[in-house]
């Protein structure tokens, strides 16, 4: 269901911190993919709990959390989807909050249907 860890690209990255948080981040996006090919997944709006939150806070490894975050949400990337794993009360690394703001644009645009200039643009 969920994978290890130890088994992700960033884990020898990880600080205990950050290791506990993306344990927790890993059952998290499992059960969110779960639900969402489910009936009724809009009533599925679990968050990740306050403990959760801390071990990320505490990490100093904040940018490969923010790496791994990317990696799995990938086109789902979204507003909603970055309030639930508390991303705006955890993270306080200026270069991967540049990076959350860079890809989160390009990411709502590639679901957009209508392609324009300024869309193409911002893709390149």
């Amino acid at each position: 269901m969920a994978q290890d860890v130890g088994a992700t690209p960033h884990a020898s990255d990880l600080d205990e911190c950050g290791q506990r948080f993306m344990k927790a981040f890993e059952i998290h996006a499992a059960v969110r993919r779960w639900h969402l090919r489910t009936p009724n997944s809009e009533a599925f709006l679990q968050h990740l709990s306050s403990e959760d939150l801390c071990w990320a806070l505490h990490s100093d490894c904040q940018g490969t959390l923010v790496d791994r975050i990317l990696e799995v949400l990938g086109h789902d990337l979204d507003w909603p989807a970055l309030r639930h794993v508390g991303l705006g009360l955890w993270l306080r690394d200026l270069q991967a909050l540049k990076k959350v703001l860079e890809q989160l644009p390009r990411a709502l645009l590639r679901r957009q249907s209508a392609p324009d200039k300024a869309r193409q643009r911002l893709l390149a």
